[in-house]
């Protein structure tokens, strides 16, 4: 008698005084089907891109239109978008930027899948301090002694 397998229902049919080699296609036949019932309820998402975000100076908060934000240097992953969007850029004591983000696509072939790129990428803002409101200077009004 041969050792049981982790595969029970391979083991019956092996026991049963099948050929090794009946045994060898069945085993291979039922980790392939356990493999599909795995996957049948497996649905991902939308391929994700990745797409570095970089200002000057860092650490400022970059958010995308879409919703997913990092403070810089960062990199987030977007779910391949339909249309342009585009990335804002906000940090304390420096002027919002918003820099838009092309989507350009390209048709597979036979040979080479479909391919989205993003452009820009990387994202990079060179941000600018705000300048203070400028001192008005009051006139000093003279008075004219008499």
């Amino acid at each position: 008698m041969r050792p049981l397998t982790e595969n029970l229902a391979t083991d019956i049919v092996c026991l049963a005084g099948r050929s090794i080699a009946r045994c060898i296609v069945i085993a291979i036949a039922a980790a392939g089907g356990a493999g599909l019932v795995g996957c049948s309820g497996f649905f991902p998402g939308p391929p994700l891109i990745p797409i570095d975000l970089q200002s000057t100076p860092s650490g400022a908060e970059a958010r995308t239109s879409m919703g997913q934000s990092c403070k810089t240097p960062c990199s987030v992953s977007v779910p391949t978008p339909e249309d342009d969007f585009t990335v804002s850029f906000t940090l304390n004591k420096f002027q919002p930027m918003t820099i838009p983000v092309r989507i350009t696509r390209s048709p597979g072939s036979a040979l080479m899948p479909p391919m989205t790129s993003l452009n820009p990428n990387p994202v990079v803002a060179q941000l600018q301090p705000v300048v203070p409101p400028p001192n008005r200077l009051k006139k000093k009004r003279t008075v004219a002694v008499q």
